[in-house]
């Protein structure tokens, strides 16, 4: 498993690269994410300590999938990232088309997580392993448990909320194709 600095320093390197291959500068990107400059530089040096939602926001400027942005450099290693009582692990990334992030995702009880709207056509099917879970857009959440599977269009501000118990489940992105762009 990648120790915490490895992760830091992989998504550091990969971050940079693809701002480089975007041809953005530091400040175009962080203005695009909603972050600072230097928050951005801290976090290419392969330092600092980036939320979930910073890491998505970064993802999404660049228009690439999450998971192309925290993806191992090696096959065994595991890119985990956490915050407020909730940790995300990639279990796989393809590039399709069309392009699919698969994630573990472990919640601690009454944890919660408000995501951002993904760009248009992005797809989330989440299935729960265990516990129960309010998920989906932000205005209309449903209620799934163990063993049942909710599929929403992630272009809209969408939420994860652990209800009374510990909770995990796998969440799969499906990004649209390049060529449905065309």
């Amino acid at each position: 498993m990648a120790k915490d600095k490895d992760v830091k320093e992989i998504v550091g390197k990969r971050l940079k690269s693809l701002r480089q291959g975007k041809g953005l500068s530091l400040s175009s990107l962080a203005k695009k994410a909603g972050i600072s400059k230097a928050t951005l530089s801290i976090l290419e040096e392969g330092k600092g300590n980036p939320t979930i939602s910073t890491l998505w926001a970064l993802a999404d400027a660049l228009e690439v999938p999450f998971g192309k942005l925290i993806d191992a450099l090696d096959e065994d290693q595991s890119s985990t990232v956490g915050e407020k009582g909730i940790s995300v692990r990639l279990i796989e990334h393809t590039e399709g088309p069309p392009p699919i992030d698969a994630y573990h995702m472990v919640f601690e009880p009454q944890s919660s997580r408000e995501a951002e709207p993904h760009p248009l056509g992005v797809i989330e099917k989440i299935t729960v392993l265990k516990g129960y879970m309010l998920v989906g857009p932000a205005e209309a959440p449903k209620k799934i448990r163990a063993g049942e599977t909710y599929t929403f269009k992630a272009d809209c501000p969408h939420v994860y909320i652990a209800l009374s118990e510990p909770t995990s489940a796998v969440l799969v992105l499906i990004y649209p194709s390049e060529e449905s762009h065309g």
